[in-house]
Order: C-alpha cells, then sequence, then structure tokens
C-alpha cells in the first residue's frame, strides 16, 4: 500500500508540475516538452541547486534549473565577449526580448568550448524551428545594453527544438552536440 501511495503522489506531483509550466509557459509552447522532460526537471530539482553562493556568502542563495519556451523568432544567437582568468574570449550567447525582460542565456565557463561550433548547432536548431525551450538556471541580472527591459543572465544546461537537442556538458573545445537520441537522461525530441 505505501508503495502505490508513494507511486500515486510522485504521479500526482508530476501532473500538478505539468498543469502548473502549461499555464505558465502557453499550452503550444510548453507542447514541445514531454513527459520526460518535466521528468528530468523534477529529478534535477532533487539532486539540489544548479547554482549556489559560496559556502561562506553572508547572503546564502541557490537556484534551480528550469524549462522555459519562447518563439525562437525573439531570439538573438551572438558571440559576447568574456574575461576568464584575466583574459577575454569569445562565448556564445542567446538573447530572447519578451515585453517584459530580456532574458540572456549562456553555458558556463567553467569550461572550454568551441564558441563557432556551438554558434553554428544553436543556428541549425533554430534555423528550422518556431519553437525552442531552454533549460538553465538564473545567475543575477545585468544592466541593460540593448534595451530598456530588465535583463538577466540564466546559465545554460539544455536546448530543445522541434528539431534536436542540445546538450552543455557534451559539447568542449572538441566537439559540439546536436542530438535526436532518445537517452533516459536527455529530454525528448518529437
Amino acid at each position: 500500500m505505501n508503495n502505490l501511495r508513494n507511486a500515486s503522489s510522485g504521479g500526482l506531483a508530476l501532473l500538478f508540475f505539468i498543469c502548473t509550466m502549461t499555464q505558465s509557459l502557453g499550452l503550444e509552447e510548453a507542447s514541445l516538452l514531454t513527459s520526460k522532460d518535466i521528468a528530468h526537471e523534477i529529478r534535477d530539482r532533487r539532486d539540489g541547486p544548479a547554482l549556489s553562493s559560496a559556502v561562506d556568502d553572508p547572503n546564502p542563495w541557490e537556484t534551480y534549473n528550469q524549462w522555459m519556451c519562447f518563439e525562437t523568432k525573439a531570439a538573438r544567437i551572438e558571440s559576447v565577449g568574456v574575461r576568464t582568468s584575466g583574459d577575454w574570449k569569445p562565448w556564445p550567447q542567446i538573447s530572447i526580448t519578451t515585453s517584459e525582460q530580456t532574458f540572456v542565456f549562456s553555458p558556463s565557463t567553467d569550461r572550454e568550448v568551441d564558441t563557432d561550433l556551438i554558434l553554428e548547432s544553436w543556428k541549425n536548431l533554430f534555423d528550422r524551428s518556431e519553437r525552442v525551450c531552454l533549460y538553465a538556471a538564473y545567475l543575477q541580472n545585468l544592466d541593460p545594453v540593448d534595451s530598456v527591459n530588465p535583463e538577466a543572465l540564466w546559465i545554460l544546461e539544455d536546448m530543445k527544438t522541434e528539431t534536436g537537442y542540445w546538450h552543455s556538458e557534451e559539447v568542449t573545445s572538441d566537439q559540439t552536440s546536436l542530438s535526436q537520441d532518445d537517452e533516459s537522461e536527455k529530454p525528448e525530441v518529437d
């Protein structure tokens, strides 16, 4: 009976989560995400925050990855300069402006990446798609550069469109990932 109760409450939690996401994303955008995508987010949240302050920070904070979906026509894919280890280098970025805010998505600077390969894979995904869902964690607010809207930086982990999937951990200076594989730990591509 306890197993049934646990399975039932887990199913109810998933159903509640899907209903909440569908309301916040809009039915059309949320339809790009599958139950496996939602389950991936739930498992990820159980594992703890994606980003957090230093242990000794007097103002501790933490954020979690979450799916956010947009129309691809609202996005700008570009290379920007970032400072890492004292040097400036090009870094891939997606900016999406809504009527209320500009979302800036970028892979973590914790590892080396091939910016040109990432930008090429992103453009290929966007060129053949009307919608994109990004799985990212909020990092910080930014000073608006090209917009009157507030800007926020999100660290990008996964991206999904109608035509493919991109995963940040598979992208190093040697490779880029544009996958349509259906693996259990990756969001599913319809």
